[in-house]
């Protein structure tokens, strides 16, 4: 998959390296940040499709990955456990056109109030 376009991403780790607004890059410069991040015990990732659609994997120490693509409208989320390493591939395919709602697992779940 090849892309020229620019992708909006947005990250934060456990060593306090964060992006405090989103960021535009090239999708190998995408691609080079996980890389980057991904090496965390725990932290957050997340990409802005060519839609607008979030999609953010976040991990800690202790649990798997959690993939999840926010819907504020339901109060919810579409998510599914995911191994780190799969994230790269989900952003190449988003990045290249994929509609988020059509990775395969997700399932909806609703946000608990706090």
């Amino acid at each position: 998959m090849i892309t020229t376009a620019t992708i909006e991403y947005f990250y934060s780790d456990d060593e306090n390296d964060e992006s405090s607004d989103s960021i535009m890059g090239s999708l190998a410069e995408v691609l080079d940040t996980w890389g980057r991040i991904s090496a965390a015990s725990s932290g957050f990732f997340g990409i802005m499709s060519p839609e607008k659609v979030p999609v953010q994997v976040a991990w800690d120490e202790e649990t798997e990955a959690v993939l999840d693509i926010p819907i504020v409208e339901r109060q919810g989320s579409m998510s599914k456990s995911i191994e780190r390493s799969q994230f790269a591939e989900i952003i190449e395919q988003v990045a290249c056109g994929l509609d988020p709602f059509e990775i395969e697992g997700l399932s909806f779940e609703p946000w608990q109030d706090e």
